[in-house]
């Protein structure tokens, strides 16, 4: 599904609103599904934002794993988990709003 996403933390500290409110999300195609993760040797619920001009396999952000829905209202949502960035796992937020065609 097409959507917008705002990451609400940086390397796992939060965003301050103004920020947050200052920077354009992220347009892209949102994906959420299980996946065997072989560092963690389980299966995890991921989501993953894919550019939908350059190609459906190419990462706007970070995957999210072990991600959750935290809240759904009409269009907007949020989804936490845990984004790996080097060989660091930090606490991450998306903040999605779902394009209505």
């Amino acid at each position: 599904m097409k959507v917008k996403v705002r990451a609400m933390r940086k390397l796992g500290a939060a965003i301050l609103q103004k920020e947050h409110n200052s920077t354009p999300p992220h347009a892209g195609v949102l994906s959420i599904n299980e996946h065997r993760d072989p560092e963690l040797g389980r299966a995890i619920v991921r989501a993953q934002l894919f550019d939908q001009v350059k190609g459906g396999d190419i990462e706007i952000l970070p995957e999210l794993s072990d991600a959750r829905l935290i809240w759904l209202d009409g269009t907007k949502l949020r989804l936490s988990g845990t984004e790996r960035i080097g060989q660091a796992a930090y606490a991450q937020t998306w903040s999605v709003e779902v394009e209505v065609a």
